[in-house]
């Protein structure tokens, strides 16, 4: 079981989400994947190369969350120096990866309009199932008739998917990151610079404590209110 802490205030919009989220890497995506540690998932990632929590904080000059990737020495099998090394090649590859999966959805539809072959569609669902994330079954949309498929479906379908995919790449790049192994007291950015581990690496700034017992970091009134979800 999984617990989500949300932080909103009823006096403007301002929303803060602590997600307790994990990550590993997974090597079928060639990029780090996040996940949140739910009992029917409790060995999730334990086989991985290196593996950790995400910390989130929230940096009131910037109005931005930050994401601290931290590891501990026990949780990889590199040095803390190559660690950090690794994560600051493979976290933006989640990125560049949600990049291919929208390619691979808008592609996807050019086929569909352009009256492709079902085999010629069915084979490229296929050959790119590493970025089939909603597991699109192509079966689904055949039918017993001779004119093919219902591709009217697919494609809003598909437009759908494409919204969801979009909206997290967006949310992605909105996050500021940083990396911290837990023997240290620091965190670096991606491009390796060194932080204090309470300062934002894009502004210098101490990060804001959320909290019920402080004010609201964007209208500055005490009308926080605070909210949980469970998640199993």
């Amino acid at each position: 079981m999984s617990r989500v802490i949300n932080y909103h205030c009823k006096s403007c919009d301002f929303y803060f989400s602590n997600h307790n989220y994990r990550f590993c890497f997974d090597d079928k995506m060639d990029c780090i994947e996040e996940y949140m540690p739910l009992f029917t998932s409790s060995d999730y990632g334990e086989d991985s190369l290196i593996r950790g929590r995400i910390i989130e904080k929230y940096c009131q000059s910037c109005d931005k969350t930050v994401r601290i990737y931290r590891f501990s020495p026990d949780s990889s099998i590199y040095t803390t120096d190559a660690t950090i090394d690794f994560l600051k090649y493979y976290i933006p590859k989640k990125h560049d990866f949600f990049l291919e999966v929208i390619d691979f959805h808008k592609e996807l539809i050019d086929m569909v309009n352009e009256n492709r072959s079902l085999d010629e569609i069915g084979n490229f669902i296929r050959e790119n199932d590493v970025y089939n994330l909603y597991e699109l079954n192509f079966n689904h949309y055949l039918n017993n008739k001779k004119t093919g498929f219902n591709s009217s479906q697919l494609i809003r379908d598909i437009e759908f998917y494409l919204k969801h995919i979009e909206n997290n790449m967006n949310k992605f790049d909105e996050f500021i990151i940083c990396i911290n192994s837990s023997e240290d007291n620091v965190n670096y950015n991606l491009d390796g610079e060194m932080f204090d581990e309470n300062i934002c690496p894009l502004c210098g700034e101490e990060f804001y404590k959320i909290s019920l017992k402080e004010p609201c970091p964007k209208c500055g009134k005490n009308t926080m209110e605070r909210s949980r979800e469970m998640m199993d």
